[in-house]
């Protein structure tokens, strides 16, 4: 199963940031459009993410913030 989530600005910088590697090694017609118009395509993608790996996400940030509590008493 997999949910669909609106990205966040750190997810439409990394995006920008393939779209430009994939436009840079392809020469890329559609990579250049997207680019081109980067401020308003932007908001056609959107993220899928596996439930199961958010949960796991989840949980990996939950022992983390858990350990660097138990760690700063």
């Amino acid at each position: 199963m997999v949910c669909l989530e609106a990205l966040t600005e750190a997810d439409f910088t990394e995006l920008q940031h393939l779209i430009r590697k994939h436009y840079d090694y392809t020469d890329s017609d559609k990579a250049e459009e997207i680019l081109g118009d980067w401020d308003n395509l932007k908001m056609s993608f959107i993220k899928v993410m596996p439930t199961d790996y958010k949960k796991a996400l989840e949980r990996i940030e939950r022992e983390k913030f858990e350990k660097e509590q138990i760690t700063t008493v």
